[in-house]
């Protein structure tokens, strides 16, 4: 009894195959895949994948076609590091899913500021030049069109670095009085207005309110903004 149930063990472990999947294999269909998103994108994609071990597979058949089949990625492409799912199919059946990673780099020619430039520096007075630069991560590929020079009617919302890649969110729309500009203040009551001479305290858009200061006044007072360069308070 006891031989017979040892040859029938030796022969179930006989009749299962093991199949290795080679690292090679997984990380050529996942880099197939990245490559074939990537067929559209200007510039240079470099993908480079991490270690991968082999993976073992038992089969009740020698017979049984192994194949591989990349799924879709998560999340935005190209960005730093991306992982792709990759099925190890038996006979057409998922049996496993492996994920294989990849570091990856996108190289582009695009505008970069040349020097360091301070919050709110006009749009007019930033400099910019090209250069090949790695924007995987960085640059949104809706942005690819955005102009390579910096909008000039509008001004920094941040303080930027020389080399920093320019982008159009770095940019909001100049006020139509900016803080500290000098500012004529209308006061109107009835049929008389005043005018003043004045500096504005903050930012301001047509029809919002904002603090001014009077020439010769040491409290600001609240006036609407009417347009660039002129505020006004009535009652």
């Amino acid at each position: 009894m006891t031989r017979v149930l040892a040859l029938w063990l030796l022969m179930a472990c006989a009749s299962a195959q093991a199949n290795n999947v080679s690292p090679d294999r997984l990380i050529a269909t996942a880099r197939a895949s990245l490559e074939a998103l990537s067929s559209t994108l200007p510039g240079e994609v470099i993908l480079t994948a991490s270690a991968l071990p082999a993976s073992q597979l038992d089969t009740e058949t020698v017979t049984a076609r192994l194949t591989l089949q990349a799924g879709p990625i998560d999340g935005t492409w190209p960005r730093k590091r991306v992982g792709v799912p990759v099925q190890i199919l038996l006979d057409g059946v998922p049996t496993q899913t492996r994920m294989v990673w990849f570091t990856v780099q996108w190289w582009l020619e695009r505008p970069t500021y040349a020097h360091a430039f301070a919050n709110g520096t006009p749009g007019e007075q930033v400099v910019v030049v090209t250069k090949r630069m790695d924007v995987a991560g960085v640059l949104a590929v809706d942005e690819l069109a955005a102009p390579g020079k910096a909008p000039a009617a509008a001004r920094l919302k941040h303080a930027v670095r020389a080399g920093d890649l320019v982008q159009t969110h770095d940019f909001a729309a100049a006020p139509a009085i900016a803080r500290r500009d000098p500012v004529t203040l209308r006061i109107r009551r009835g049929a008389v207005e005043l005018q003043l001479p004045a500096i504005a305290a903050a930012d301001g858009q047509p029809g919002e309110a904002i603090a001014v200061l009077p020439q010769g006044a040491r409290t600001p007072v609240q006036a609407r903004v009417v347009a660039s360069g002129e505020v006004s308070i009535e009652h």
